[in-house]
């Protein structure tokens, strides 16, 4: 079993032992207080595994070898059936071979899976993952910008989805249809202003896109010939992604 699951159940068992006990045994109150701060200090610890996961996927991508972040990946998931986290994974690994310039492994995982029956939340992922396959290809730059707002429109729809979740997912969207216009050169100052202030507020959980980010302000500082900016980004990409060889190419067409 998962070893971040296995945590999870046993931190959930203790809590509920911790909440029943005083019930059974007629406990006083001050140990409800005792009860409320054992289970914060459990949310805290299982917030801190879940932060350093995702720093050790983060780190992977200093590696060379795809494998290595796949594996990484896998022994994060966590709080998901069998069927979210299989395509989960199948769309993370989809977008890592992208970025690592294998396009045509990127978009074969995205062929793996029936989509029918499936939630329009997958419908959604499947789209993020073949327009960034494009964005970095430099191909069908409008029919992928299209996707991403047919994205968007059913990520509005679907009302089942928690709020903040479909907020996020809005923001994601709305990247990358920024994107999407840099790399067609049509965009303005806002755009590349949007893009930036994205870049500095953008956590290990959103790293993928922070390094797309970088990537597409790279290109846009080679031709506005701010090349100090330019130099910064790049440095960021070496830095966090030095092995993923289709964020370095920074011709806009």
């Amino acid at each position: 079993m998962n070893k971040f699951l296995v945590y999870f159940v046993f931190f959930t068992i203790t809590i509920l032992i911790f909440s029943i006990v005083p019930v059974v045994f007629e406990i006083n109150s001050n140990s409800w207080l005792f009860i409320l701060l054992f289970s914060l200090i459990l949310i805290i610890v299982l917030g801190v595994m879940i932060y350093f996961s995702f720093r050790k996927i983060v780190n992977s991508f200093k590696q060379p070898d795809v494998e290595h972040i796949f594996k990484n990946y896998r022994s994060s998931q966590m709080f998901y059936s069998s069927k979210e986290m299989n395509f989960a994974y199948l769309h993370f690994k989809s977008l890592v071979f992208s970025l690592y310039g294998r396009f045509e492994e990127g978009l074969l995982e995205m062929h793996k899976i029936d989509l029918v029956n499936l939630s329009s939340t997958y419908e959604v992922w499947r789209l993020n993952a073949i327009a960034l396959n494009n964005y970095l290809r430099r191909k069908n730059i409008d029919e992928s910008i299209a996707m991403i707002e047919k994205a968007v429109e059913l990520i509005r729809q679907n009302r089942r989805t928690i709020r903040l979740f479909r907020k996020i997912a809005e923001k994601s969207c709305e990247t990358y249809i920024e994107i999407g216009e840099v790399l067609n050169c049509n965009y303005n100052e806002s755009i590349i202003i949007s893009l930036e202030k994205k870049f500095e507020r953008f956590s290990s959980i959103l790293f993928l896109l922070k390094l797309i980010v970088a990537w597409v302000l790279c290109i846009a500082y080679e031709q506005k010939r701010e090349y100090s900016k330019k130099e910064s980004m790049e440095a960021f990409l070496k830095k966090n992604a030095p092995y993923c060889r289709a964020l370095f190419n920074f011709n806009p067409t």
